[in-house]
């Protein structure tokens, strides 16, 4: 319709309708470009939101998984600087002591952060739809920096576990176990809660430990050396994790929300 009535204004030599339809034109055009750019940068923003959003409900998480580990976890890594210390004590701890420190250093968590949504905003290419410029330099850094201190603790643990393994052959676990049941503890997650040991007259240990002898013995001193130091490790790796997902939040925050710029 319209060119046909630029056809004719043209046959008519009737510049000014002609001036008139070509504008009629263009304005459609503009219009029509700002409409689909505002719907792009809508999208854009709602997904960006989108991202956002499940960013801080993982950082949420990955601060509660992480604090609920340093809770189970402190009876562990206080058993092991208690083993570790006692190598250089005059005064001896009595054998079920002992038992129930050995049964409660074995404990073992390794929970990480979340980083599955990260991960996807970075590996799909969609990291350029975070208008916060700072943000969008910190979140690859992080990912990285999560992935590198789980990965060293995923190795500190098993290391732990090879260490584990080594106090069988200055202890016997099983009656550490016996031990640790006996005085009423949850060897998931020890509580100080303690019973008389009770059993029958003619049990025994298959091997009867002796703590004085383990206490004096430089393999056992370096095995529990490594236990308690890689304790501490993985436990100051933890609390790194836990302040990183804390700035991290902080930052996905402020981003929640934005208001969009009309340049954008």
């Amino acid at each position: 319709m319209i060119f046909g009535r630029l056809k004719k204004a043209l046959k008519e030599q009737n510049w000014f309708a002609v001036l008139l339809e070509i504008l009629i034109v263009v304005l459609g055009v503009v219009i029509g470009f700002q409409i689909s750019t505002w719907g792009e940068t809508r999208a854009n923003r709602e997904k960006e939101q989108s991202y956002l959003v499940q960013i801080s409900e993982d950082l949420n998480r990955t601060i509660r998984i992480i604090e609920l580990e340093s809770e189970r976890m402190t009876a562990s890594e206080r058993a092991a600087e208690l083993l570790f210390d006692h190598f250089w004590q005059a005064e001896s701890l009595s054998k079920d002591s002992v038992l129930v420190l050995l049964s409660t250093v074995t404990v073992l968590n390794n929970s990480g952060p979340i980083l599955g949504t990260v991960e996807a905003l970075v590996n799909s290419g969609d990291l350029a739809l975070i208008r916060d410029d700072k943000l969008r330099l910190l979140i690859p850094a992080f990912l990285e920096r999560e992935k590198s201190l789980q990965g060293i603790r995923t190795e500190f643990t098993n290391l732990m576990m090879d260490s584990f393994n080594n106090l069988l052959n200055y202890s016997d676990m099983a009656e550490a176990d016996v031990v640790m049941r006996s005085k009423g503890y949850e060897l998931t997650v020890p509580r100080p809660a303690v019973k008389p040991i009770e059993r029958a007259p003619n049990q025994r240990p298959p091997f009867p430990f002796d703590s004085e002898s383990f206490f004096s013995n430089m393999i056992a001193y370096k095995v529990v050396y490594r236990i308690h130091h890689m304790k501490i490790q993985t436990a100051m790796m933890r609390n790194q994790m836990r302040d990183d997902a804390k700035a991290m939040l902080e930052m996905v925050e402020k981003s929640l929300d934005l208001p969009v710029s009309p340049k954008q």
